[in-house]
């Protein structure tokens, strides 16, 4: 599976923060397309550790984070760069 692109906050579209993703388009290994809310995906990869969803054709995959105020989002790893592999991704 892998991330192909990701949906901004409205009041946010130029951010390079996860924390301002609504939803990430998922690529899934026979090649259908589907929207994850970032809720969802941070669960997903909460209730399975071992799964990976690679930031499109990169070795950088998702982890599921949360913030001091309790939200739920996703970034990258490893993230060795000032901006994040995830908001490299086109947006929609």
């Amino acid at each position: 599976m892998r991330a192909i692109k990701i949906m901004m906050k409205a009041e946010t579209p130029n951010s390079n923060s996860p924390k301002d993703i609504v939803s990430l388009y998922i690529e899934n290994d026979l090649g259908r397309i589907e929207e994850y809310k970032t809720e969802k995906l941070y669960d997903l990869l909460m209730e399975d550790s071992h799964k990976r969803i690679f930031v499109n054709n990169s070795m950088s995959y998702l982890i599921p984070v949360c913030s001091m105020n309790g939200q739920k989002y996703v970034r990258s790893l490893p993230n060795n760069n000032t901006i994040d592999e995830i908001m490299k991704l086109p947006r929609c």
